[in-house]
């Protein structure tokens, strides 16, 4: 029998993080096997869908933004609305645009079709998703990479965050499953594999009671083939100490430590509900740089949070001055409905929020230059990822897609996806200039 709507093309966008980009590729791949067909504008398409964010202001901004965008020249076209936004105010959304046609959650990546076919304007999952499928290609991203879930949902309950509300309760994928993805993935030519979560260290607990990303991890690596592995947000709350020992004795494993620490002085990660405390962070980042003195750490903080005073900024501002995270992402405090942090009284106003931010993202700039002036004279292992102008552009093991930075070399006959060694020339801020070797 042949497939009704069969033909007509959509098109997605997809805002917020990678895990939302991995829903988004699954959702693309259900919807062409079901033949449809995938545009690369809106301007081509019959369906529209926006994948949406939900976590923070700015992203929740941007999502309604783009929503209306589309909105404001579909005509007769549907448009779609899936993704954490809508997970989290399905009713809001569809008093402010009435325009949407179908509107669904986080939790319904594999009915879609089913709701276009049947013309279901509202669907909404109960049941939290768990993402075991295995996905042996990627359409949304460069060829040569590709971000591979580990585990769904979250189980911190920090005070600030509503993914726990949004995603439900931390699913780990089961081992095999992940292995076999992977496996087919180096197999299809990838050449770097980001596994996220939006807790790894917490991986397994759930499933084999146990901490397992470092049994994980040591089965990625025994896979044959000439590749990178990088592992993002592991919770300094839960990290495995083994895994530095595993990462420094590695084939294929990064020295690339994501730990988003979210503040430093303790009675910030307090109130954050967070389990660690400044001891651990110092004891945690100083045994990275002991046993793998070439690893880079990444970290990420929240500015404004409710009950900072200016001596607890002052404890995160000289902390990253003096460990000197080689990366930090800096967030302004977002009031998340639903959380602990919402109903804190003690809060910091915009403009004190702005101020520390443009503080640290200073210090940030300083630690990146620092790091990268020192890498003048090596040589490295770089990844292109693309070309433009003159310029291809490429990334090393310290640097991660779309976040990190950049290596650009002047060449004429390079292999975007492919791996070469280049000698460090020069640096700014948050590029590197190189040549081939």
């Amino acid at each position: 029998m042949e497939k009704k709507n069969k033909g007509l093309i959509f098109y997605i966008d997809t805002l917020g993080c990678f895990k939302n980009l991995v829903d988004s590729d699954i959702l693309v791949q259900n919807l062409i096997a079901d033949g449809l067909k995938k545009a690369d504008d809106p301007e081509s398409a019959d369906i529209l869908i926006v994948n949406t964010c939900g976590f923070i202001d700015d992203a929740k901004k941007e999502s309604i933004e783009t929503i209306l965008s589309l909105a404001s020249g579909k005509g007769e076209r549907k448009l779609i609305v899936v993704g954490c936004l809508s997970e989290r105010y399905r009713e809001e959304l569809l008093n402010l645009i009435p325009e949407i046609d179908i509107i669904t959650g986080a939790n319904n990546w594999d009915n879609i079709k089913y709701l276009i076919d049947n013309d279901i304007r509202i669907s909404f999952n109960k049941r939290h998703y768990r993402y075991n499928k295995i996905i042996e290609k990627r359409i949304l991203t460069l060829p040569h990479m590709a971000f591979v879930k580990i585990s769904e949902g979250c189980s911190n309950n920090c005070a600030f965050c509503a993914i726990p509300q949004i995603r439900g309760k931390y699913r780990s994928r089961r081992m095999g499953v992940i292995v076999e993805e992977v496996k087919l993935l180096v197999k299809g030519g990838v050449r770097e594999i980001n596994l996220i979560s939006q807790d790894s260290s917490y991986y397994g607990l759930d499933m084999y009671r146990k901490k397992a990303l470092y049994d994980l991890l040591k089965k990625l690596d025994n896979i044959e083939g000439d590749f990178w592995i990088r592992v993002f947000y592991q919770n300094i709350d839960l990290f495995d100490n083994n895994i530095i020992l595993l990462i420094r004795d590695s084939k294929h494993i990064l020295p690339y430590f994501d730990i988003p620490i979210q503040h430093y002085s303790d009675k910030i990660i307090r109130l954050m509900n967070r389990g660690s405390d400044s001891n651990r962070i110092d004891y945690i980042m100083n045994l990275i740089r002991e046993k793998i003195p070439d690893s880079v750490i990444r970290t990420s903080v929240i500015v404004g949070y409710p009950g900072e005073r200016r001596e607890d900024f002052e404890q995160l501002k000289l902390f990253l001055k003096m460990n000197k995270p080689d990366r930090i992402g800096v967030f302004k405090y977002s009031d998340e409905e639903g959380t602990i942090a919402y109903n804190f009284k003690e809060k910091n106003s915009d403009a004190t929020k702005n101020r520390r931010l443009k503080k640290l993202i200073e210090i940030s700039a300083e630690n990146s230059l620092n790091r990268n002036i020192s890498l003048i004279g090596k040589k490295l292992r770089v990844l292109i990822d693309t070309k433009e102008g003159g310029y291809y552009i490429a990334r090393s093991k310290y640097d991660a897609f779309d976040v990190d930075n950049l290596v650009y070399i002047e060449d004429t006959n390079l292999k975007i996806g492919e791996f070469y060694n280049v000698v460090i020339e020069d640096a700014i801020e948050f590029d590197l200039f190189g040549k081939i070797v």
